[in-house]
């Protein structure tokens, strides 16, 4: 309601510490078949690298990333790979922390942290 008043935040994407998560997250979708998603996640990585900080932005928060069937935070894990699936959600959840630090707004998001946590 007093929005008005609010103290924006101030954006602080430090590609030092996205970077390693991005990678992580990568090697895993390619470890679990999950191409299409690794190549997305591939995608954010690149306009990381190459310093397009609203393509990033874009994309790390985008559907394809948060959103339902087929988005990279709900890919399936099969019983063989359950420790790779733990692995995978804590990756998940480093990055809605860091997220959330720089100052990216996300509800969408952040609301999927909740449900991941459930699967530890």
């Amino acid at each position: 309601m007093f929005s008005l008043f609010k103290k924006p935040i101030k954006e602080n994407i430090n590609l030092t510490e996205f970077e390693p998560i991005l990678s992580n997250l990568i090697n895993i979708l390619h470890k679990n078949s999950d191409i299409g998603q690794a190549e997305f996640v591939e995608e954010i990585k690149y306009s990381l690298l190459k310093n397009e900080i609203e393509n990033f932005k874009k994309k790390l928060i985008s559907i394809d990333m948060w959103g339902g069937s087929g988005a990279v935070w709900e890919v399936g894990f099969t019983n063989e790979n359950k420790e790779l699936e733990r692995i995978f959600i804590l990756e998940i959840i480093k990055l809605l922390d860091l997220i959330k630090k720089s100052g990216i707004k996300s509800k969408g998001a952040q609301s999927r942290k909740k449900i991941l946590k459930k699967f530890l």
